[in-house]
């Protein structure tokens, strides 16, 4: 994994700062960091925490993939018309969208498939400052 470096980003439009990451061998990630104070000295003093969280996300898509699955397997074989196995449904699992908040303590981690089972919907994942998993659900 690249550390990221203040001249990664760039203003955002929505969030404070944005920026591109390869996650989960996937390049071109949308990265988008809200902080508490839109100055760009409080993106220095985060940088190491987005540093740290990026990194506990590549290091446990493991884990994640398993709670995408334990919340929300049934009603994947609601949505797709066929059948899948819970391994084979965890390897079209991708990252689109990695959202981390400084301003409310929590990481968004939004995950699609690379087949459209969802017409569009994805999996977000909720990560809290300690990394627990505090929530999954599809979204859309």
């Amino acid at each position: 994994m690249k550390t990221l470096i203040i001249s990664d980003f760039s203003k955002g439009e929505f969030y404070d700062y944005e920026s591109s990451i390869s996650l989960w061998e996937k390049e071109k990630v949308s990265l988008r960091v809200d902080i508490p104070e839109v100055e760009h000295s409080v993106l220095e003093k985060c940088i190491d925490a987005v540093n740290q969280k990026v990194s506990w996300l590549e290091e446990n898509k493991s884990v994640i993939v398993e709670a995408i699955l334990d919340e929300n397997f049934s009603s994947i074989q609601e949505w797709t018309s066929e059948i899948l196995t819970r391994e084979d449904f965890a390897k079209t699992l991708e990252p689109l969208e990695l959202a981390i908040s400084f301003k409310w303590n929590q990481t968004m981690i939004y995950v699609g498939c690379d087949q459209d089972y969802f017409s569009g919907h994805c999996f977000c994942v909720y990560v809290n400052e300690k990394n627990e998993i505090t929530g999954c659900a599809l979204e859309g």
